[in-house]
């Protein structure tokens, strides 16, 4: 065990992933953010420390320390400081040597070239929350889309090999953004960006049916584009439309839906308050419903810096399970729609803790809208696959790609 650290050594889930949250504050006000409370509170190193010696005591091999926020790059001094000290503290299980990734969630508008410098020297993933064309990105925060534009440029003029292999874009989809959306992605695929994600925006209401057909018309864009992209290079940037969404299916149907009960991942609020997902936090959201606040309480997991946390990780399944938040997926609906009954279901995952945020009371109720979306993403999915197949590329071209080592 490091120093400092308090954690005894019981028989207990182990954190496979640190999620620090390093700052409850953000150059950003996104309106369509779920941290509807920032404030101005940084973590102290005392707690930076005491949570990275509880990773560290992790009898895994391979472990994760992920930096967020608010916008982690107001705190960029203490993430160089974390790596420090991790880098400090090499030796894993049996004193052998530990591997540990690090990952960045940031909107890129304070990473600089010192900052981009020190990450390609981490190796760190990155998930840059960004959301494309000029039209978009204003959505997000007005007159920053050249600021994104100046950064793809210089970290893939600077840093080549760190872009291509570590470098995710995130575009949330918010009813403002659909029209943009096909646009959006042409312009990150322009820009070489090699992962390019959609996350639908949590918690929006107005959604009409409307909005879903022009979902529709922008997915089928991107995928015309899409298919056209892989015929000429063999990539698939889309991630929605690579080809893992029998996953989910064979979980099996006592799984839990997420990591959030299992303990895997460990989320440290600026406090050193410990959750487990980074969405129950409290240094920077509000939860109006006493209902919900209740059942989050279900797995409040303490101080970091206490010495029952081993205790309190060991109990997480069991709080899940009261808090009524990860139910059996197979009861859940969409309206009149049936989850049990479609046929998207092995590929379909909406964030429980989410969900509830939108269920009013019914946490058996899935946002229509959400449903849509993720029927629509999947449809496309099944026919970008399809048409890749009816070109007569993939099984042998995708054997290479793997082998090769190649994004996919």
């Amino acid at each position: 065990m490091t120093q400092g650290s308090s954690v005894s050594r019981r028989n207990t889930p182990a954190p496979q992933e640190l999620a620090l949250i390093l700052t409850s504050d953000c150059n950003l006000r996104c309106s369509y953010c779920y941290q509807d409370a920032k404030q101005p509170r940084a973590m102290q190193w005392l707690v930076l420390r005491a949570a990275l010696d509880v990773l560290l005591a992790s009898p895994r091999s391979e472990v994760t320390v992920s930096f967020s926020g608010g916008e982690p790059a107001l705190e960029f001094a203490a993430i160089r400081q974390a790596v420090e000290y991790v880098d400090r503290h090499p030796a894993g299980p049996a004193n052998r040597p530990r591997k540990v990734a690090y990952h960045l969630t940031t909107n890129g508008l304070l990473l600089g070239t010192e900052e981009l410098a020190f990450l390609a020297g981490r190796d760190f993933l990155v998930d840059l929350s960004a959301d494309g064309v000029p039209e978009a990105q204003d959505l997000r925060g007005r007159g920053t889309s050249g600021r994104i534009d100046q950064l793809l440029e210089s970290w893939r003029g600077s840093h080549p090999d760190h872009f291509q292999r570590r470098c995710r874009v995130a575009i949330t989809l918010t009813r403002p953004g659909i029209p943009h959306l096909a646009e959006s992605f042409n312009y990150f695929l322009g820009r070489h960006v090699p992962d390019i994600i959609v996350q639908t925006a949590l918690g929006e209401t107005g959604w009409t049916t409307e909005d879903l057909r022009s979902v529709d018309e922008q997915l089928a864009r991107v995928r015309k584009t899409a298919l056209e992209h892989y015929l000429a290079t063999g990539l698939v940037p889309f991630s929605s439309f690579r080809g893992m969404s029998k996953r989910r299916g064979r979980q099996g149907r006592n799984a839990w839906p997420c990591t959030a009960p299992t303990g895997k991942v460990l989320a440290i609020d600026v406090d050193g308050t410990a959750f487990p997902c980074v969405l129950t936090a409290r240094s920077y959201q509000r939860f109006e419903d006493p209902g919900l606040d209740r059942r989050l309480s279900c797995l409040a997991l303490g101080d970091v810096r206490d010495a029952d946390l081993a205790s309190r990780l060991d109990a997480l399944p069991k709080g899940a399970a009261e808090s009524g938040l990860f139910g059996p997926r197979g009861q859940q609906h969409a309206g009149e729609r049936a989850c049990a009954s479609c046929r998207f279901r092995p590929s379909c995952f909406v964030c429980p803790i989410g969900q509830a945020r939108s269920a009013a009371g019914d946490l058996l109720s899935v946002p229509e809208y959400l449903c849509g979306v993720n029927r629509i993403i999947e449809r496309h999915r099944r026919r970008f696959l399809a048409g890749k197949q009816k070109a007569g590329g993939s099984d042998r071209l995708l054997s290479w790609l793997f082998s090769s080592g190649r994004q996919t």
